[in-house]
């Protein structure tokens, strides 16, 4: 039984059969063998056929493609480019716009190599003496440009090529010369608004500006894959038409008046030619709608022509970190006299009395050091002053009385509604809140406080903190926010915020879309507003802004003349003075609010002689055109 039993385990074996029966011999190897032996022979054979290929792209058909294929493919607007938007003045003239062109590029590598070239000399030599008089390079200099870059596969010759050049250079045909399309930002208004529009570089990436703030509407969409979709309707991946096509960018209109800003720039060149100063600017503003109608700052740069050095005598100067910069919206300073007339408006509203006579010695002790008048009446004294008088002679001692009189509370609070402290929102990149509260001053909010409130601790604000206030020290603000502030005067004691931007449009004129405006602020009465409107215009008609008087037009304007604060050494700049001038026509029904400044001007000394005159004419050519805006 345990013989039996064994021979019935798996593997043993049967000694009655083992010579009646043949072991089963295993030739599935063959089959298998022959199978790897055949793919082995098609990888071999797919191989040969990929090196053939190789062997006839790099060797046997490589002049077809370098020389036939390579110019045409190069020469062939970009399909998956985008068409980009333009930026228009309130008439839909374009301030800036994208042109197709090409740019010249060479494949030094290939020319050092070139057969067909070196049939009539050394290839550089060639290339240079052919290509140097159509493109306005030195043949010289060209051949050494090229010679230095022998190891490349590219460099660019000429960006940019006008009609007559590229016909030229299509005619040559010159072997290792490309041709490569691309977009090119023209300005054809040259420096005219180059702070507000910015600039492009030669691959069309913004630098600054509208052009860079709004780039994502300006550059549109290149063309894409589509992916893959849950919607059964979308363009998928293996459909026709699976390439989504370039989207083309939007046209930006903004709210500039094109000959209203081509006569600003031109008076801000002759004041930059007559005061030389550090920097200036102009802004002219429309009260009743916020709408900037034209901006203007110096130094100015050439968008085109950015990457030159040198400057112009018309204050264009090479594209420095200075002359990008838009002195009326980034850049704030000590507003001076001007602020009195906004002094005057709080006063005015929590019940401070006009008439009331204070009496200016020239000095006056609020702690600290003394507050001087300005000019001879440092000396003089202005005499009885009540609040016209304060106006229309800029009364340094009268203006930090009221300011006392008000208190700092009210007098923050009012400025802060119409408009200083806070970004003005108008729509350009950079924009600067100034400096109007001092976060010492502050006491620490409570959770009934609301964010948009502040509450100032007495102990923490001195008397003559509050005194200089008054006529403009001890806070800061840009142009343009200084130009919004004074405009509530000028509609009745509402504040529209400031804009830039009036629509944006498809490529088709069609209207995309129209930005929504934040409702205008009451910041004081109609009568309070009127009132401060007449002591602005007596200030023209006997007062320091004798140079605004228009013939047979009614204006109100003011003066300002401020130290300018170092900031890096805490204390003002010996000699150095922000001058400016701030003008409201007509001022029977109020249509333009101009304000011009300049930093520290050579020849004058007062905002009446140095920014006064630029105001006045650009207040004249506004009311000429009154009737196109």
């Amino acid at each position: 039984m345990q013989g039996g039993y064994s021979s019935l385990q798996p593997g043993s074996a049967n000694p009655r059969h083992q010579g009646s029966r043949q072991p089963e011999t295993d030739h599935s190897y063959r089959p298998r063998r022959q199978r790897l032996q055949w793919a082995n022979l098609v990888v071999v054979l797919g191989l040969g056929v990929v090196a053939g290929r190789l062997m006839q792209l790099q060797l046997i058909d490589a002049s077809y493609y370098l020389d036939t294929l390579s110019p045409q493919l190069l020469s062939q607007p970009r399909t998956d480019a985008a068409i980009p938007g333009s930026l228009l003045a309130r008439d839909s003239s374009e301030l800036a716009r994208s042109t197709y062109s090409y740019t010249l590029t060479a494949d030094p590598s290939r020319i050092a190599k070139s057969k067909q070239l070196a049939k009539y000399g050394q290839p550089f030599a060639v290339i240079a003496s052919t290509l140097a008089p159509v493109i306005g390079r030195e043949q010289a200099e060209l051949e050494e440009f090229l010679e230095h870059r022998k190891g490349r596969q590219y460099a660019v010759l000429k960006q940019w090529l006008d009609a007559d050049q590229l016909a030229a250079v299509r005619a040559l045909g010159l072997d290792g010369i490309n041709l490569v399309p691309s977009y090119r930002r023209a300005y054809p208004y040259g420096t005219l608004a180059c702070h507000i529009l910015g600039s492009r570089n030669q691959f069309h990436d913004p630098l600054g500006g509208l052009e860079h703030r709004y780039r994502l509407l300006l550059d549109g969409k290149p063309s894409a894959t589509a992916s893959v979709s849950s919607d059964p309707s979308a363009i998928a991946l293996g459909q026709d038409g699976a390439v989504l096509p370039a989207v083309a960018g939007y046209d930006i209109v903004l709210t500039l008046d094109l000959a209203l800003q081509r006569y600003v720039e031109a008076a801000m060149d002759e004041l930059w030619q007559r005061e030389n100063p550090k920097s200036a600017c102009a802004v002219v503003m429309d009260p009743t709608t916020g709408e900037i109608l034209a901006m203007s700052s110096r130094p100015a740069y050439d968008p085109e022509t950015s990457s030159s050095s040198g400057a112009s005598g018309q204050g264009t100067s090479a594209a420095t970190q200075d002359s990008r910069s838009n002195v009326a919206v980034e850049k704030d300073y000590e507003p001076g006299s001007t602020i009195k007339v906004l002094l005057a408006a709080a006063a005015l509203e929590n019940g401070v009395n006009p008439s009331y006579a204070h009496h200016c010695s020239g000095r006056y002790n609020a702690g600290g050091q003394p507050i001087n008048c300005w000019g001879r009446y440092r000396t003089e004294g202005h005499g009885t002053v009540n609040m016209l008088r304060m106006i229309s002679m800029s009364c340094n001692v009268t203006a930090a009385k009221i300011a006392l009189e008000v208190g700092p509370q009210k007098y923050l609070a009012f400025l802060r509604k119409a408009g200083l402290g806070e970004v003005p929102g108008a729509g350009f990149p950079a924009e600067t809140a100034g400096i109007m509260i001092k976060r010492e001053w502050l006491v620490e909010p409570t959770a009934s406080t609301k964010a948009s409130e502040f509450v100032l601790n007495p102990k923490a604000i001195s008397r003559r903190d509050v005194a200089v206030m008054g006529f403009g020290q001890g806070l800061s603000c840009s142009a343009l926010q200084l130009t919004s502030a004074i405009s509530v005067l000028a509609n009745d004691g509402v504040r529209q915020p400031p804009r830039i931007i009036k629509q944006v449009l498809n490529k088709d004129g069609t209207v995309f879309r129209t930005p929504a405006q934040p409702p205008p602020v009451r910041v004081c009465s109609a009568k309070t507003a009127q009132a401060v409107l007449k002591m602005m215009v007596a200030a023209v008609e006997s007062g320091t802004a004798r140079t605004a008087a228009i013939e047979g037009v009614s204006v109100a304007a003011k003066t300002g003349t401020a130290q300018i604060w170092d900031r890096e050494a805490r204390r003002f700049h010996p000699g150095r003075y922000l001058t400016s001038f701030v003008l409201i026509c007509p001022a029977d029904k109020p249509r333009f609010v101009i304000y011009v400044a300049a930093d520290d001007a050579q020849a004058g000394s007062h905002g009446s002689d140095v920014a006064g005159p630029t105001a006045r004419d650009i207040a004249g050519f506004a009311l000429r055109q009154l009737d196109a805006l």
